[in-house]
């Protein structure tokens, strides 16, 4: 649970927030579950980044390959935003919008991960490796 704290001094007021136990998720509210739905976002988009720079390091010998797979990255993070987006977008209004967006990037994230990571796997055994 987030617990805010107002911090007093010299006149000005702090409010600090602790992180919420992610892991406690039946104890979380909707804002907590909100953040959590983000941080596992961001963990995701690390994991994709870090595979994402080995299959593009193999592909550094062959330009054209390289610039396929960067057109064919962009192009797939525009569609994973675009469709997030369109999954939270009937939740608009409501608290839940973040966690379903949030949730929806972890998910197409983790599977694009997969993907590259297939190719890496292909690349490794065409190589030999």
């Amino acid at each position: 649970m987030l617990t805010t704290i107002l911090l007093l001094s010299t006149g000005m007021v702090t409010i600090a927030q602790a992180k919420p136990n992610c892991k406690d998720i039946a104890s979380l509210n909707q804002r907590d579950l909100n953040f959590c739905a983000a941080a596992d976002a961001k963990l995701a988009d690390a994991k994709l980044n870090q595979v994402y720079r080995q299959l593009r390091a193999k592909h550094k010998e062959n330009p054209s390959e390289e610039n396929a797979l960067i057109s064919a990255q962009l192009a797939w993070i525009k569609f994973r935003d675009q469709n997030c987006k369109f999954a939270e977008v009937r939740f608009e209004q409501g608290s839940i919008a973040p966690l379903i967006f949030h949730k929806c990037i972890e998910r197409v994230t983790n599977q694009r991960v997969e993907e590259l990571e297939r190719y890496l796997k292909g690349l490794a055994s065409r190589d030999g490796l």
